[in-house]
């Protein structure tokens, strides 16, 4: 879809759902010129990256943390106390038990 069709398709949205309808109705040619003309590729990409980026470190994040507590609710069930402990401060040890504990996913 071109930018032109894009912008004439959520000028009509924002008509059609009543969002600044009176300004969009009478001056829409204006406006989508507005829009268009003022329209930063490189700005609204970077907009898009920063977005992508916020989302997957979130998703990311929330995954990590599900994972350790799913390692950690192991070794409390196995009563791996000290792996547990072990786990806690040595990175490299821990992956070991992600790997024995999880093979399917890491």
């Amino acid at each position: 879809m071109s930018i032109e069709m894009a912008v004439d398709k959520d000028a009509r949205d924002c008509i059609n759902e009543g969002i600044i309808k009176d300004v969009l109705s009478e001056e829409r040619s204006a406006v989508m010129l507005e829009m268009l003309t003022t329209f930063d590729e490189k700005l609204y990409a970077e907009g898009l990256r920063e977005e992508g980026y916020s989302a997957g470190f979130s998703e990311g994040h929330s995954a990590g943390l599900n994972d350790v507590n799913a390692l950690n609710e192991c070794l409390l069930r196995d009563g791996s106390i000290e792996d547990l402990k072990r786990s806690v401060t040595d990175t490299e040890f821990q992956k070991k038990l992600f790997h024995e504990y999880f093979p399917e996913r890491y």
